[in-house]
């Protein structure tokens, strides 16, 4: 990881617990915190289930707070769209498989929507993770990696 950057890592199962304990005991303000402060929130095994309503409105919220770049990655396990954002209403830019014709399926997002992509807008995973790996460790995209500038 990036030197000075501290991590959070979080499973998402863990993550609908902890806001909606806070909201039982009036914490909420103060876990949502806790989760807001690392420079890098991993959110593991997410959209694995479908959010409630409160979850999904909690997710919102922590993901709104926090500051900064954000690294999205959405994957249906043999391909994922890796994305850079520079806050919530920014297309962002995205890692490409140029030359790809097809298309994948079977993207859950955490409403339970089921998406499709373009092959040509996301990677194979072992490509995925090289670049996240990259980008985690040094701030950008791999020189050598296929990208898109969305804005």
């Amino acid at each position: 990881m990036h030197d000075g950057l501290n991590q959070g890592r979080i499973a998402t199962d863990r993550l609908r617990q902890v806001p909606a304990g806070g909201h039982a005991d009036r914490t909420w303000e103060k876990r949502m915190r806790e989760l807001v402060r690392p420079d890098v929130l991993i959110l593991d095994d997410f959209a694995t289930r479908q959010l409630t309503t409160a979850q999904a409105d909690d997710l919102y919220e922590l993901v709104s707070e926090r500051q900064g770049r954000s690294l999205a990655i959405i994957s249906n396990t043999d391909r994922a769209m890796v994305m850079l954002l520079d806050d919530e209403a920014d297309p962002g830019e995205h890692a490409l498989s140029p030359g790809a014709s097809s298309s994948s399926s079977g993207f859950v997002l955490a409403n339970g929507q089921h998406d499709e992509y373009p092959d040509e807008d996301t990677v194979l995973l072992a490509e995925a993770m090289r670049i996240v790996t990259h980008i985690l460790t040094t701030g950008a995209p791999p020189a050598d990696a296929a990208w898109a500038i969305d804005r």
